[in-house]
């Protein structure tokens, strides 16, 4: 039995030893188990989008209280909403009490949740040139002030930072989001969906049962039954108004029957549809013919038949089942009330007494600026049988209304006058024009002149000139060239020899066909020494102050339209004698100096723009700008301020600047050099060769010029065959291009031959390199310490040679272990990337707390957490080298148990079968007889 016991504790003994082996090595590599119930609920997500110079500040979900902060760079508070009820905030610059000029600001907003607790999110936001930016930031990345200015505003609104990163969730402008938010701006709850229509259904969701029952589409439109509504609302089923259909004058519709007609009043005047306020009337009952227009026949009964009017095709026929136009008058019938001389009359104006009124017009309209014209008749007699009246014809001038001929009751015509006594009377004049023109008389004589009937001519002219009776004068131009005029300029073409000579003044003048002094008049023969002379002879020397100041040519002109010296405007050029010139002009006054092809240099005052080279019609004045400079053959300067030097460039907007030859700047304040490069919108720039800044481009190579397509703000295009075609891209290098991506940088090497081999950017606000000979990057002077991605390698090889290190310390494994066992680790997301992608590793404040490494507790050095990862694992294989040491004296050991226990069978065996012969023996053996001895009492 002893044996026994002994072996019994020596296998307990090497059970519980190899137990705690395992547990250890197992408890080694076993996560350690975090407590649920102390980890605090996420906080609320919080968006930040900004458009134009507004940013919106959104959180839909659980958000009751917003209240944004913004802090300069010194800390100071530039502006404070205050508590907002709702969780959607807007802010624009103009809401700061001083106004927000450029420049970044600390943008901080407080969350109040349905709990009641307050958090905390941060973001900068950037001005410039009024356009608005958001981007994350963290709270250790602040200026002290900020951070100063950030811990005071949560100790104020006793708030808390939303986490270790509790910056906003920014959106970017043009990014596709699908949702449906449910939000309030502390006026009115809001249901918006972020994309598509908005659509309220009934059913199970979750199964896929679910139906829609009403949309409400991006542009407005509201369809109940109808997922495609054509109008503001649009029903696809019955529509029950218990109180009626209000319309836009007041009046209610409350049946569906044909419809009552309303006077001024609102008083029902016929159908059988109510109005509000009004009684309704026998409905409208009758039969008619399509096509004729509906009169009452018997009004009392509410009966109704055909009229004489037709309407078909837009066309109205009066007597007429067929009209051709507009207004068709036919087939009319004796007009009754005014005489059978009226009869088959097909349009009479009456007035309201169906008599003609003393003065009634038909006038023909132009429009509100252009006056009328009309033809009108007047009444003379209104009395008796006889109607006598006279036909007008009148005109609106611009003295207004007028009348201009009359045709009176007896057939006399007057112009100009009211009161014609013959077939015809003007008063005025009359002109005859055209060959031929003549007045014929009865007798068949005509007159073609005021001279008698015939043609005046020999001393009929100077008989007429001589009579008593001629008053007025011979107008100059009837005298002729060879008569001397008083009082006038007389030109004389011949040789003119006056005996006694001229006289001046009572004196006699000489020398008049060759002047040989300064009283003289001026020839080539004789003229100042000062003159500026065309062609000279020699060369004109003109010398002045030491300076040269005094100018040699000095013109003077000037424009009459303004006021200014002299009574006009002044413009001058003058040439000095030092060699310098100026030409002075006026902006706005004159004309273009050239129009069409030419070679010239040009200055033209109109627009203050200068030229010079050669232009076809690139420099008329369509396409010259204000303030514009243009050089070179065929270039174009257009926008103000442009400047265009070249060939065949095109500086087509405000501020525009291009170089070279055969580029296009669309945008303005863009900027090209090089050859066949567009700049399509502002602040553009393009070099190189066919580098494109902006879009669209259309079939031709050129920039759109509907502004209203223009993409590329800020877009910058560097090299050969580069494409950024976006808002705020940069292409550069050869074969690269943005591939319709916005907020892209790309760069490509010189390894492409092709578009084929174009680099392309595959995301918005991507950064993308192509370097097919490696990548270089170093961070010191000396250029020792950096990584380098080797050419077609995939894999970064970082400086690490013990040449560049110092104050080495030898890690010991064990702490390390010990250290990263209080280290969380986790999967997780980046809040940027959104949680579809996931991630695993320890966070950046937990490993710098423990270790200590690197520049700061939000970012782990991957040469860092290979190390401690290095370390662990010496560590860890200090262990199972122990771990398998014991590992054989266990298994020896085991083998030393089951030797002893093989040993054991055999001695319990021969145990057993020893005590069986002793049994045995025993029992063969007599009893020895036994005497029983009663004690007495």
């Amino acid at each position: 039995m002893f044996i026994r016991r002994k072996l019994f504790f020596v296998i307990l003994t090497l059970s519980i030893f190899t137990a705690n082996i395992f547990a250890q090595a197992e408890s080694a590599a076993a996560p350690q188990p975090q407590d649920a119930a102390s980890t605090p609920p996420p906080p609320a997500v919080v968006t930040a989008s900004a458009t134009g110079s507004s940013v919106r500040f959104a959180a839909p979900a659980g958000a009751v209280q917003l209240r944004l902060e913004l802090y300069g760079a010194n800390g100071e508070r530039i502006f404070d909403s205050g508590v907002r009820q709702g969780s959607v905030l807007d802010w624009q610059p103009a809401d700061a009490p001083q106004g927000a000029g450029d420049g970044s600001y600390l943008c901080i907003l407080t969350v109040k949740d349905l709990q009641g607790r307050a958090t905390q999110r941060i973001a900068t936001l950037s001005l410039q040139s009024g356009q608005a930016s958001v981007q994350r930031v963290r709270e250790q990345e602040l200026a002290d002030a900020q951070k100063q200015a950030a811990a005071e505003s949560r100790r104020e609104q006793k708030s808390v930072a939303a986490g270790a990163d509790n910056g906003l969730t920014i959106l970017r402008e043009g990014k596709q989001r699908a949702l449906t938010v449910a939000a309030h701006d502390g006026e009115d709850g809001r249901v918006a969906s972020t994309k598509g229509a908005l659509t309220l259904r009934t059913g199970d969701i979750l199964s896929g049962q679910d139906r829609e029952q009403v949309r409400i589409t991006p542009d407005g439109r509201v369809g109940i039954g109808t997922d495609k509504p054509e109008a503001t609302l649009d029903v696809a089923g019955t529509i029950r108004a218990r109180g009626g259909i209000r319309f836009e004058d007041g009046t209610v519709l409350t049946s569906a029957g044909v419809p009552a007609r309303t006077s001024k009043d609102g008083a029902a005047t016929a159908g059988s549809a109510v109005i509000a306020g009004a009684t309704a009337v026998q409905s409208l009952s009758g039969t008619g013919t399509t096509g004729k227009v509906v009169k009452w026949v018997e009004g009392a009964t509410g009966q109704a038949g055909d009229s004489a009017i037709t309407e078909a095709n837009g066309n109205i026929g009066i007597g007429t089942t067929t009209p051709a136009t507009k207004l068709d008058l036919s087939d009319i019938s004796a007009s009754t009330g005014i005489g059978a001389d009226f009869q088959q009359i097909p349009l009479i104006v009456r007035n309201s007494s169906n008599t003609l009124n003393n003065w009634r017009n038909l006038a023909f309209y132009a429009d509100s600026t252009l006056g009328l014209a009309t033809i009108g008749a007047q009444l003379t007699d209104n009395t008796g049988t006889n109607r006598h009246g006279a036909l007008v014809f009148g005109t609106r001038g611009s003295s207004g209304f007028g009348e201009r001929m009359r045709i009176t009751s007896s057939g006399n015509v007057g112009i100009g006058t009211i009161a014609p006594a013959q077939k015809l009377e003007v008063a005025g004049s009359i002109k005859l024009g055209g060959a031929g023109s003549s007045l014929i008389f009865p007798d068949g004589t005509t007159m073609s002149t005021a001279a008698g009937g015939g043609s005046m001519s020999g001393t009929n002219i100077v008989s007429a000139i001589n009579a008593a009776e001629t008053t007025g004068v011979i107008n100059d131009n009837r005298l002729s060239t060879n008569l001397a005029r008083l009082n006038g300029a007389n030109v004389w073409s011949g040789a003119n020899i006056f005996n006694l000579g001229l006289s001046a003044n009572n004196a006699l003048i000489s020398n008049v066909g060759n002047p040989v002094n300064a009283g003289d008049a001026v020839n080539k023969a004789y003229a100042d020494s000062n003159f500026v002379k065309f062609v000279p002879g020699a060369e004109q020397l003109s010398v002045g102050d030491a300076n040269g100041t005094a100018p040699m040519i000095n013109l003077r002109g000037g424009s009459t339209c303004c006021s200014g010296p002299g009574g006009h405007t002044p413009a001058w050029f003058k040439v000095f004698q030092n060699g310098s010139f100026v030409a002075t002009g006026n902006l706005g006054i004159g004309v273009s100096p050239m129009q069409g092809k030419g070679y010239r240099t040009s200055w033209d005052s109109y627009k203050g723009a200068f030229r010079s080279g050669y232009a076809d019609n690139e420099w008329d004045d369509a396409t010259v700008g204000f303030f514009s400079w243009a050089g070179g053959s065929n270039s174009t300067a257009e926008g103000l301020y442009a400047l265009a030097f070249g060939d065949t460039n095109q500086a087509r907007a405000t501020s525009s600047i291009v170089f070279g030859s055969g580029n296009e700047v669309k945008g303005a304040a863009g900027f090209s050099a090089g050859a066949g490069n567009r700049v399509c919108d502002t602040y553009g720039v393009a070099l190189g060769n066919r580098a494109i800044s902006g879009s669209p481009i259309l079939a031709n190579g050129k920039c759109d010029p509907d502004t209203f397509n223009i993409r590329g703000l800020a877009a910058i295009a560097i090299g050969f065959n580069v494409t950024a075609s976006q808002d705020h891209t940069t292409a550069m290098g050869k074969f690269a291009t943005n591939n319709g991506f916005s907020g892209t940088f790309i760069w490509s090497d010189g390894s492409a031959t092709a578009s084929a081999d174009t680099f392309r950017n595959t995301a918005n606000n991507e950064f993308a390199a192509r370097a097919t000979g490696g990548f270089r990057f170093r961070t010191n002077l000396g250029g020792t310490t950096g990584c380098n991605l080797p050419a077609g390698s995939g894999v970064f090889n970082c400086t690490s040679s013990r040449t560049t290190k110092e104050n080495f310390k030898l890690a010991s494994g064990e702490d390390v272990l010990a250290r990263l066992r209080k280290i969380p680790v986790s999967t997780w997301n980046y809040t940027a990337e959104g949680s579809a992608v996931r991630h695993m590793g320890p966070m950046a404040e937990d490993f710098y707390q423990e270790f200590g490494l690197g520049t700061g507790n939000t970012s782990i050095g991957v040469q860092d957490l290979a190390g401690v990862s290095l370390a662990a694992v010496k560590a860890l294989d200090q262990r199972t080298a122990q771990l398998q040491q014991r590992t054989a004296e266990v298994e020896q050991l085991r083998s030393e148990v089951q030797s002893l226990s093989a040993a054991n069978t055999t001695m319990e065996q021969r145990l057993a079968a020893l005590e069986q012969s002793m049994q045995q023996e025993r029992a063969a053996k007599p009893r020895p007889a036994t005497t029983t001895t009663r004690r007495r009492r």
